[in-house]
């Protein structure tokens, strides 16, 4: 039973935590955005303001599978795996959908939380 509360405890504190990390990626309003993008040889270009990716993304610049990251991301990402399947009308103009690998680099960097042990001891010294 005991052991059962604890990976109950570790459950509700991953998703906490993945939650938190969701809230970090996402507080940034979408025109506030700063972007790169790789080209086909490889540069990185950017970054750049949203408004000037979206004014390129209307223009039809970008081929759907760009890589694209945020400044906040790590890694790149095919330009529609952001925005999902209406990614021509959606891109740069909602906040990307953020990718679970950035979000587990977030959640990866966060202070770990109390060992369920130390988390009971903890309330006993209440």
């Amino acid at each position: 039973q005991e052991v059962a509360r604890q990976q109950q405890l570790v459950q509700q504190q991953r998703l906490a935590a993945v939650a938190t990390a969701q809230a970090i990626l996402s507080s940034t309003p979408v025109e506030s955005l700063e972007w790169f993008y790789r080209t086909p040889e490889g540069a990185v270009q950017g970054p750049f303001a949203n408004a000037k990716m979206a004014q390129w993304h209307a223009h039809g610049y970008f081929a759907k599978d760009l890589p694209v990251r945020i400044k906040a991301y790590k890694h790149f990402y095919p330009l529609h795996s952001l925005f999902g399947v209406n990614f021509q009308m959606l891109a740069f103009q909602q906040l990307p959908v953020h990718p679970q690998q950035e979000v587990d680099i977030l959640v990866a960097a966060m202070p770990a939380p109390p060992k369920p042990a130390q988390a009971h001891v903890q309330q006993m010294a209440l």
